[in-house]
Formats: C-alpha cells, sequence, structure tokens
C-alpha cells in the first residue's frame, strides 16, 4: 500500500508540473512564418483544444495579418477575400488576402457592429494570459478599452500603460482573473471567450498572443514513465 501511495503522489506531482508548463501561441510569428502567412481562416486550429473563428456574423474570418513593418498578429477580416483560396485552409504566405487591407483587426464592420474573435474550447483546458496591440494604427491602447466575454457575461477591460503595457512588440497584457476581469480561468468543452471591439473607449486591436497550459497528452505520458519506473523496481 506504501508503494502505491507513492505511485500516486509521484503521479499527481508529474500532473502538477506539467499542467504548470505553458505553451505560448505567438500568432504575430504564426502570420509571417513561411508555411502559414498571412491568411484568412473559417476556424484556425491552435492544436490545443482552442478552436478560433471570427464574427459577428458567418462573412467574417479570424485573419492572420503579417504587415511587414509593424508586428501584427491575429484579427477579423469581414469585407470578403481576395485570390480564391479556401478559407478553410492557408496555403502559404499572402493566401486568402483579406478584399480590404483596412479591415484586418478588430474594428467594426461595414454595418458598424463590433467584430468579435471567438475562442471555442474543445475539451478542458484552461487560459489566463493574453497579449494584445495596436502596432499598425494608433499605437497605444492606453486609455482605451475592448469587451471581454466570458459565459456570456460581457465586461469592459480597460487599458493602461502602468499595468498593461509590456514594452514590446506584443504589446498589452492582460489576465483574465485580473481585478477588473475576474473571470474564472478553467474552461470546459464547448465553452467560449470573445474578444471584441467595444467599451467605453472602444479601440482596434490584434490578439499578439495567449499562454495555454501544454496538451494533457504530456501529463499522461508522465504518469505512463512513472507507471513504468515503478513497475520495473517491483519486478527487481
Amino acid at each position: 500500500m506504501k508503494k502505491i501511495n507513492q505511485l500516486l503522489v509521484a503521479g499527481g506531482m508529474l500532473v502538477a508540473s506539467s499542467s504548470a508548463q505553458a505553451l505560448l501561441i505567438d500568432f504575430q510569428n504564426l502570420a509571417t512564418n513561411s508555411e502559414l502567412g498571412e491568411s484568412a481562416w473559417t476556424v484556425l486550429n491552435t492544436g490545443t483544444n482552442i478552436d478560433i473563428s471570427a464574427g459577428p456574423d458567418q462573412g467574417s474570418f479570424a485573419y492572420l495579418d503579417g504587415f511587414y513593418r509593424t508586428p501584427a498578429g491575429l484579427g477579423v477580416c469581414s469585407t470578403g477575400l481576395v485570390m480564391g483560396a479556401s478559407s478553410d485552409v492557408a496555403t502559404g504566405s499572402q493566401s486568402n488576402i483579406c478584399g480590404q487591407s483596412s479591415d484586418d483587426n478588430v474594428n467594426v464592420t461595414p454595418g458598424n457592429v463590433g467584430e468579435e474573435l471567438v475562442f471555442t474550447f474543445n475539451g478542458n483546458n484552461s487560459l489566463n494570459t493574453i497579449w494584445v496591440n495596436n502596432n499598425h494604427d494608433s499605437g497605444s491602447l492606453d486609455g482605451k478599452t475592448i469587451n471581454v466575454t466570458v459565459g456570456g457575461v460581457t465586461k469592459e477591460l480597460l487599458f493602461d500603460d502602468v499595468s498593461h503595457k509590456t514594452g514590446d512588440d506584443f504589446g498589452y497584457l492582460f489576465t483574465l482573473d485580473d481585478v477588473q476581469l475576474g473571470f474564472g480561468t478553467q474552461f470546459g468543452a464547448g465553452d467560449e471567450l470573445v474578444l471584441s471591439f467595444g467599451g467605453s473607449s472602444a479601440s482596434q486591436f490584434y490578439v499578439s498572443a495567449i499562454d495555454v497550459p501544454e496538451p494533457a497528452i504530456v501529463a499522461l505520458l508522465g504518469l505512463g514513465l512513472a507507471g513504468i519506473g515503478f513497475a520495473r523496481r517491483t519486478k527487481k
């Protein structure tokens, strides 16, 4: 029984250490690398149980903006695409380009409805840290707002250069569990997180990056290795 308890403790430590590790999904880099490049997506799969789409209507696309002068990242195109490629996949740099070059951030639709990025969770996961920027346009987000919606509850996020500015190309950092928002960081299958243009001093923006735990398979692999080690010791 003592050895079984030791195995459970060791396994628990492995799970904890694995879940503590985070995977940075850098949309700025994805928008400029040779495999993806600037492209529009009906659904952008991050490989971490999180799919990203755009709204508020079906004619909007999640858009990786690889503007060459300053890093951008993930935005929204709601004015249609050019070059005729499939909107479901990126076929390389400069594919599925937004039909209007100024419509690649999270701003407003032609009908003046706030654009949104929808993060849909396909399984249990956590998400807390998000970076946003406005590098291409007015630069600073100080004193500007965006709307954050979790579980159908929308809150206004007000940025300031003291508590949010990172001092790098990623721009501004915020966490879902900070004092302003007070959201939880754990999500289950079917849950949605929505970032949208809005608030009392709404500003257009891009999502620079998000920080999520590595896939649960890492933790399961750790448990498997612990079990193998225990079995070898028992056999000896």
